[in-house]
């Protein structure tokens, strides 16, 4: 072999190896944000927080209060449904326009938070006649990742098909025809995508049964 094949053999290999080590810090670094973000994520699992509840609810024993709404809501008999937290959030946003702070309570059970938020599917949780939003105590990270994936939710919900998040980022959509898992921006415009064309075929057979002429 000649000196110059040699080197040039050579140089590509040091050129390879420069590429992947500029690479893997990269990959380092996402991997550990991932780490993070699911410990944070499961630390966070047993909490809720419940808004539009008024100020003048529960002012003097908000935790008795809470508790006795909570067991009516899930049928629970007795004294059995504990909390470690509960409080009010200060929060700019309330303040300035004149709503009520979230109520955020830490279950000391995770299986009371999950019986919470099935519930919530089938039976809206009121106060006073006035239904309260449920959300999840999540990371900032997951939720700036969740806002990015609003045009797909958006339509779930629209047409009622049920959908589940998933850690660390995930949603599994439950279709008619099976479950689908997104994790990516691409895979859910390619969901939109098919259900937009099922809309449009489902419209056209209305329309051709309605006048067998429309081809």
């Amino acid at each position: 072999m000649k000196k110059s094949q040699w080197k040039s053999k050579e140089q590509k290999k040091c050129q390879g190896f420069e590429e992947k080590t500029k690479k893997e810090p990269d990959f380092w670094i996402e991997k550990a944000e991932q780490t993070v973000e699911i410990l944070e994520t499961q630390h966070r699992s047993n909490n809720l927080r419940f808004r539009g509840i008024s100020e003048d609810f529960g002012r003097q024993n908000l935790e008795e209060k809470f508790r006795e709404l909570l067991q009516d809501y899930l049928k629970i008999q007795g004294n059995c449904l504990d909390f470690d937290q509960i409080f009010r959030v200060n929060s700019k946003s309330a303040f300035m326009n004149q709503l009520p702070r979230d109520i955020f309570v830490r279950f000391s059970h995770k299986k009371t938070r999950d019986a919470i938020l099935r519930k919530q599917r089938d039976l809206a949780f009121k106060v006073a006649e006035k239904e309260i939003k449920i959300f999840q105590d999540l990371p900032p990270s997951v939720l700036r990742k969740r806002k990015d994936f609003d045009f797909l939710t958006q339509i779930l919900q629209e047409k009622e098909i049920r959908y589940q998040w998933k850690i660390p980022f995930a949603i599994e959509v439950d279709l008619p025809r099976g479950r689908k898992v997104i994790k990516t921006e691409e895979q859910a415009k390619l969901l939109v995508e098919e259900l937009q064309a099922e809309d449009l075929n489902r419209r056209t057979k209305e329309k051709c049964l309605i006048n067998p002429k429309v081809i």
